[in-house]
């Protein structure tokens, strides 16, 4: 008890140096925290907005592409594919279900996404809660009226107008068509990047883009749920050997998607480590110094009857209390930032992701303290073995 009261004390009458120790370690802790909220977070999110999708169709190209535009709607389509392929598709005995989506339009960036009532019919197989719920209003019945997801209603209320425009990516929308959408709806939040999108008939679609009455009616994408596993890998198998378009598999997709980003992750974790041991190193300079400074004052503590080993105790508490008041600082300074970071990124993109604890992060204040104790560990070992005749004249 005596050596806590005297290192505290000592804490205390260096706030400088005390406070400079703390700033170091906590935010060394706060950048190794928020790599491992964000990482689990965005891990989560990419998984839950990949949830409504079991297997995309859509043009030959880029399976990337394709789940960022059609999942994550951060890139323009691929391309599109007939809507007589869709059909077929949806007439295969082992797809359960089949919804058309089209892409390419926006309004005012705020992207359109034409599709069928079936989007509005999926529901999660553990639930049976749907994926987009309405919360307001109705659904679309005629072709130029819309719905709102819960991010694009924050512009837009039912019975609001607008016209949308070619172009998909707000940097380079084009001309506005003539025929203007009415909002009739607004949806619940589905947690997903299409809370932020604007819903509209297929019909409105095919209606602004075809040239004449024979041209051919075309989707961006086709979301299909194939009655079981087996015949999801039999579907990917053929849609792929055939030359009219590609399949991906949304949850590998997003895997892979993940695994790009965790190159980043493992680069930052890397930076982490190293914020962390200069924290530890931080802590023992500061240590050592003040150790050096203070020979006299133990030498007195030990004149007085102050045993070896509380004396070496106090050097070995001051660094330990500085590094676990280091970790409480950093972990509830990582939990904030990572919390206004995923906010920019939901407005940003609708991606709700939501940082909760992880078990990881005691694996970083453990390691803090050991780094800490082991930085104390010289100064209090010199404190041990100091003479006190040497230091008290």
């Amino acid at each position: 008890m005596l050596a806590l009261r005297v290192a505290l004390q000592n804490l205390y009458f260096r706030p400088v140096l005390t406070v400079v120790t703390l700033v170091v370690v906590g935010l060394a802790v706060a950048q190794a925290a928020v790599v491992l909220l964000l990482a689990r977070a965005v891990e989560n999110s990419l998984v839950r907005a990949s949830r409504p999708f079991d297997l995309l169709v859509g043009a030959k190209g880029s399976p990337t592409q394709l789940i960022m535009n059609a999942i994550l709607l951060q890139d323009v389509p691929v391309g599109n594919i007939p809507l007589a392929y869709f059909d077929k598709l949806r007439r295969d005995p082992r797809v359960t279900s089949a919804v058309p989506l089209a892409l390419g339009d926006s309004a005012y960036g705020t992207p359109l996404l034409g599709a069928g009532l079936a989007l509005f019919a999926l529901a999660d197989p553990a639930t049976q809660q749907p994926y987009f719920a309405l919360a307001q209003g109705r659904l679309f019945a005629q072709t130029f009226e819309a719905v709102a997801g819960s991010q694009a209603a924050r512009h837009w209320q039912i019975g609001d107008t607008f016209s949308s425009q070619h172009g998909f990516l707000q940097e380079a929308p084009g001309p506005a068509h003539a025929t203007s959408y009415t909002i009739v709806g607004v949806l619940h939040p589905s947690d997903t990047p299409l809370d932020r999108v604007l819903f509209v008939p297929l019909d409105s679609y095919w209606h602004l883009h075809e040239t004449d009455e024979a041209a051919e009616r075309q989707i961006t994408v086709a979301m299909l749920r194939p009655t079981g596993l087996t015949e999801v890998y039999q579907l990917y198998q053929e849609i792929n050997r055939d030359t009219v378009a590609q399949a991906v598999l949304a949850g590998q997709g997003m895997l892979r998607l993940f695994n790009i980003l965790g190159q980043g992750e493992t680069v930052l974790r890397l930076v982490s480590w190293l914020a962390l041991v200069m924290g530890a190193a931080t802590v023992f300079l500061v240590n050592y110094a003040v150790g050096a400074q203070r020979r006299r004052e133990t030498a007195i503590l030990r004149a007085l009857g102050t045993g070896r080993w509380t004396v070496f105790t106090v050097g070995l508490a001051e660094a330990l209390i500085t590094a676990c008041s280091g970790v409480v600082l950093g972990v509830m300074s990582g939990h904030v930032l990572a919390w206004y970071i995923a906010w920019k990124v939901q407005e940003a993109s609708a991606l709700a992701i939501r940082p909760g604890f992880v078990s990881a992060e005691w694996g970083v204040g453990a390691a803090v303290l050991l780094l800490a104790a082991a930085a104390g560990l010289l100064p209090a070992v010199q404190a041990y073995r100091q003479e006190v005749a040497s230091h008290l004249g």
